[in-house]
């Protein structure tokens, strides 16, 4: 774990605590005062991805899917690492009629070509426009692994 640390000379002492399902370091100043840092937490905090997270280690678990595995992994990460996709990507990358996952956020630039039902954690509104002009379909990664538990003939974009 990451912990940002004072100066030396800003603290008496440091000591890591742990405990009750939780880590920190408890520092004590020159004046005497006691503080106790957190570490910034790495991955997702939102609590609609921590759930889309286990629904999907769930399914994967249920169903011996390995491609919600997959997805799970991926939407674990830091959102600032998480993927961007562009709808021009997504038709260079697709067929007309397939089913594509994307962990992260699907972005308007580009042209698409193809009716695509199109999975993410979120759309931007020109690309939702995109997709439901062409007669595609902007879905919830929920709705994608409702609509198919095992997985099969899903394509991940990453």
């Amino acid at each position: 774990m990451e912990f940002a640390l004072p100066e030396a000379s800003q603290a008496l002492y440091m000591k890591r605590v742990s405990g009750q399902g939780r880590e920190a370091i408890r520092i004590k100043s020159e004046s005497g005062q006691e503080i106790e840092k957190m570490p910034k937490p790495t991955g997702p905090t939102d609590p609609r991805t921590i759930r889309l997270i286990n629904l999907l280690e769930r399914s994967a678990r249920v169903n011996e899917a390995r491609i919600w595995l997959r997805v799970a992994d991926l939407m674990r990460r830091p959102r600032r690492r998480r993927v961007e996709v562009n709808l021009g990507e997504i038709d260079r990358q697709t067929e007309g009629g397939d089913t594509v996952v994307v962990p992260g956020v699907v972005l308007g630039k580009g042209r698409i070509d193809k009716s695509v039902r199109i999975g993410a954690l979120k759309f931007s509104g020109s690309a939702r426009r995109k997709i439901a002009d062409l007669g595609g379909r902007a879905l919830k990664i929920e709705e994608i692994v409702a609509d198919n538990p095992k997985g099969t003939d899903v394509k991940i974009l990453t």
